[in-house]
Protein backbone atom coordinates (compact mmCIF):
# COMPACT_ATOMS: atom_id res chain seq x y z
CA UNK A 1 0.00 0.00 0.00
CA UNK A 2 1.28 3.45 -0.80
CA UNK A 3 1.92 6.13 1.79
CA UNK A 4 -1.06 8.06 0.45
CA UNK A 5 -3.31 5.05 1.00
CA UNK A 6 -2.12 4.68 4.58
CA UNK A 7 -2.49 8.39 5.24
CA UNK A 8 -6.00 8.35 3.75
CA UNK A 9 -7.08 5.42 5.91
CA UNK A 10 -5.67 7.07 9.04
CA UNK A 11 -7.47 10.32 8.22
CA UNK A 12 -10.67 8.39 7.53
CA UNK A 13 -10.42 6.63 10.89
CA UNK A 14 -9.84 9.96 12.64
CA UNK A 15 -12.87 11.54 10.97
CA UNK A 16 -15.04 8.58 11.95
CA UNK A 17 -13.74 8.75 15.54
CA UNK A 18 -14.53 12.48 15.69
CA UNK A 19 -18.08 11.83 14.46
CA UNK A 20 -18.51 9.14 17.09
CA UNK A 21 -17.18 11.41 19.84
CA UNK A 22 -19.61 14.15 18.81
CA UNK A 23 -22.52 11.72 18.85
CA UNK A 24 -21.58 10.37 22.29
CA UNK A 25 -21.08 13.93 23.58
CA UNK A 26 -24.71 14.73 22.71
CA UNK A 27 -25.79 11.96 25.07
CA UNK A 28 -23.53 13.01 27.92
CA UNK A 29 -24.48 16.70 27.66
CA UNK A 30 -28.21 16.02 27.72
CA UNK A 31 -30.06 16.25 30.99
CA UNK A 32 -31.05 12.62 30.75
CA UNK A 33 -28.88 10.01 32.37
CA UNK A 34 -27.00 7.96 29.86
CA UNK A 35 -24.38 5.43 30.82
CA UNK A 36 -22.17 3.58 28.39
CA UNK A 37 -24.48 0.52 28.13
CA UNK A 38 -27.46 2.71 27.33
CA UNK A 39 -25.51 4.74 24.76
CA UNK A 40 -24.30 1.49 23.17
CA UNK A 41 -27.88 0.22 22.87
CA UNK A 42 -29.10 3.45 21.26
CA UNK A 43 -26.21 3.45 18.78
CA UNK A 44 -26.81 -0.22 18.00
CA UNK A 45 -30.47 0.56 17.30
CA UNK A 46 -29.23 3.23 14.87
CA UNK A 47 -27.11 0.63 13.08
CA UNK A 48 -23.70 1.44 14.58
CA UNK A 49 -21.98 -1.46 16.29
CA UNK A 50 -19.43 -0.08 18.73
CA UNK A 51 -17.86 -1.87 21.67
CA UNK A 52 -18.72 -0.88 25.20
CA UNK A 53 -15.07 -0.19 26.05
CA UNK A 54 -14.74 2.22 23.14
CA UNK A 55 -17.79 4.16 24.30
CA UNK A 56 -16.40 4.27 27.84
CA UNK A 57 -13.12 5.77 26.55
CA UNK A 58 -14.98 8.73 25.06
Amino acid sequence: MSKNGIRYSEEFKQVEADKLKAEIKRFTESRCRYGAPKIQKVLKDRGKHISLKRIQRY
